[in-house]
């Protein structure tokens, strides 16, 4: 009697096992199925978001202003301005010839000021402007305007600048230093790398320290888009589980293009460079 009690009781705990691992696939199953629909609304319109652009004021040009030709030469090159070894034919060119200054001026749309760029040439005399004319049809000028500058691009609600590029226009080199850095089997794995995790603690219990990390380069994505950085199993737990479904709805491609469109390189003042495409221009 006692025997078949035990029997009894171990076919229900073992039942009841079952069950638990049913539900928990069933909920994992049910977790990777939300998580998908949010990965693909956040990396969809996190691949493809317009940057904020901010714009300084227009640049005002007159007779009897004095210029600081340096500072000067530096806007005009902010602004898109080629210096040209011969009389200005496009719109962007500049030519220098002692005390002249002969510019093709850019189209001017700001606000409700629109205007197509022309020709003009502005004539110096230590540094003061002494005239401003339009070489189409020598008209003098009193007053110029000079297109704005765009001084800053804020990607999202953030403070992050950033350009965003095509994997096409990565160097492979660069793509082969950021896997030597961060992940040199990104290749080879589907998002959570066993032999990175063993490697990263042999590594860190032989010189007890954190030396070397175990995440992917997946994870990381999968932690900085979607998970706090606290350190815990559950946290852990779900950044697994996001990898993986990132591995199965991106291509490797695609998912080292949005790494390296997010990855955080300094700062700019109080502002994130974020990205390979905005960190070259830094």
């Amino acid at each position: 009697m006692k025997k078949k009690k035990i029997l009894t009781i171990t076919g229900w705990l073992f039942k009841l096992g079952l069950l638990a691992f049913v539900l928990v696939i069933i909920g994992s199953a049910a977790y990777v199925g939300y998580m998908s629909i949010q990965i693909e609304k956040r990396f969809s319109s996190r691949r493809w978001q317009i940057p904020s652009k901010v714009f300084s004021d227009v640049t005002i040009l007159y007779p009897g202003q004095k210029l600081n030709m340096g500072l000067f030469r530096k806007k005009l090159e902010n602004l898109g301005y080629k210096m040209v070894g011969h009389d200005p034919e496009n719109r962007g060119e500049i030519n220098l010839s002692g005390t002249t200054m002969d510019i093709f001026l850019h189209d001017l749309n700001y606000l409700s000021r629109e205007r197509e760029g022309f020709p003009i040439r502005i004539t110096l005399n230590e540094d003061v402007i002494t005239s401003i004319v339009r070489k189409d049809n020598d008209e003098s000028i009193l007053i110029l305007e000079l297109e704005p500058e765009e001084i800053m691009l804020f990607f999202g609600t953030e403070r992050e600048q950033r350009q965003l590029v095509s994997i096409t226009q990565v160097p492979q080199e660069l793509v082969y230093a950021v896997m030597a850095a961060e992940d040199n089997r990104f290749y080879q794995h589907r998002g959570v790398d066993p032999a990175g995790i063993a490697r990263a603690v042999y590594t860190n219990v032989r010189y007890g320290s954190i030396r070397q990390g175990g995440s992917t380069i997946t994870q990381q994505l999968a932690k900085n888009y979607f998970l706090t950085p606290e350190r815990t199993f559950l946290r852990k737990f779900n950044e697994l589980l996001i990898s993986i479904t990132l591995e199965l709805k991106y291509e490797k491609e695609e998912i080292m293009e949005i790494y390296l469109n997010e990855i955080y390189f300094g700062q700019k003042g109080n502002v994130s460079v974020n990205g390979v495409g905005e960190a070259s221009i830094f």
